[in-house]
């Protein structure tokens, strides 16, 4: 592999990996705020600020939903998982094992990017007239669960090129749940 093309692939696995550490990252910060248990243990503190934590509840749903789809979508003149598949493949540094594994977590991958893909284009990248970011998420049948899931898939996936590429990986361990509960413990 040439210099530019390590260079190619380098900026690829960060963005990736960046991508992946903001969907899971937002993700804490929202589950906090929506959760049954915890909303009712800080729905207090949420109702003296409403204006901030309604725009930070939305905030954290477009950053995750919009950090998600970029992981997975299929543009050549992106940052993506397929484009650096491709990479990789054109400068033999994958092995089949890796590989097949990728193949198999992006068919994983792929239902709920589907239903993604449905929540971005309806509300937040274009807005559907009549779609709100209720109707669509229950329009794509997205869970919260399900956007977990594939973010738990976002970080194999990268780990796993990651690991074909140079043999590093990322270790995914902040989290935001810590932080988030503090500060609403501070409001209450």
């Amino acid at each position: 592999m040439d210099a530019n093309d390590r260079h190619e692939v380098a900026l690829n696995v960060a963005e990736l990996a960046e991508a992946v550490r903001l969907a899971s990252l937002n993700f804490d910060v929202w589950w906090v705020y929506t959760a049954k248990d915890s909303r009712n243990q800080y729905i207090g503190a949420m109702n003296k600020y409403p204006t901030f934590f309604r725009m930070s509840i939305h905030a954290h749903v477009v950053a995750i939903v919009i950090a998600l789809y970029r992981i997975f979508e299929t543009r050549k003149d992106t940052y993506n998982v397929r484009r650096l598949v491709a990479l990789l493949e054109e400068n033999h540094v994958i092995a089949e094992p890796e590989r097949a594994k990728v193949n198999q977590l992006l068919r994983e991958a792929q239902p709920p990017w589907r239903k993604i893909t449905i929540v971005r284009s309806d509300v937040f990248a274009h807005r559907k007239k009549g779609s709100t970011v209720e109707q669509s998420f229950k329009k794509a049948h997205l869970s919260p669960n399900e956007m977990r899931h594939l973010i738990e898939l976002s970080k194999d996936i990268v780990n796993t090129l990651s690991h074909a590429f140079d043999r590093s990986s990322f270790a995914f361990n902040l989290n935001a749940e810590g932080d988030t509960k503090r500060m609403l413990d501070a409001l209450r």
